[in-house]
């Protein structure tokens, strides 16, 4: 099972399931950084570790920087990205859930244990500042070709865990937020 999730720079976006999952851009922005997750390796995930992984595709112009940015799922396993990482322009990296040699292409959470869930778990990827860049939950898919509902799922560019999302940023509670909807997530 594939699922994709896109950085929107805030915009929302849909999931449609039609036996191989995508998002759709609902605003009229270019998504910057897409995750796949294969979180159903085959036979069984807790020996196939590295049959079950996360891609990171860079979709923008420029070289993403990663160095220090975390990948982590909804039960806070995490793997922190070395300093000198980086997605080039229109070019992907995976991170496996096992062990392996990281290399620059290929990255290893060093995992004894599946990590991401087959029917249900939150792919967040944060900034090395801890700014989350994008929060992707994927359902389980359909067995058959048929496309169910689409699923609306919201890119957060920051997540406010003190005071209240207000447009792009966070803001006191206490505040009245005069901007109008944004990335920015209650969390």
């Amino acid at each position: 099972m594939r699922l994709n999730g896109l950085f929107l720079a805030g915009s929302v976006f849909l999931l449609a399931f039609d036996g191989s999952p995508r998002a759709e851009c609902l605003l009229d922005q270019q998504p910057q950084v897409r995750i796949s997750v294969t979180a159903d390796a085959p036979g069984n995930d807790n020996e196939n570790l590295n049959g079950e992984f996360v891609t990171i595709e860079n979709l923008g112009s420029d070289l993403l920087d990663i160095g220090r940015w975390r990948l982590c799922d909804a039960a806070s396993h995490c793997f922190t990205f070395p300093s000198t990482a980086a997605v080039p322009s229109n070019e992907s990296i995976r991170i496996y859930t096992g062990s392996g040699q990281n290399d620059g292409e290929s990255f290893y959470m060093g995992s004894r244990r599946a990590v991401w869930n087959n029917d249900r778990d939150v792919a967040t990827l944060s900034d090395d500042g801890g700014n989350v860049v994008l929060v992707f939950t994927y359902p389980a898919g359909p067995t058959s070709s048929t496309a169910p509902a689409a699923t609306k799922q919201k890119a957060c560019c920051r997540i406010c865990r003190t005071g209240k999302a207000c447009g792009n940023s966070c803001i006191s509670s206490t505040k009245t937020c005069r901007a109008g909807p944004g990335c920015a997530c209650n969390g």
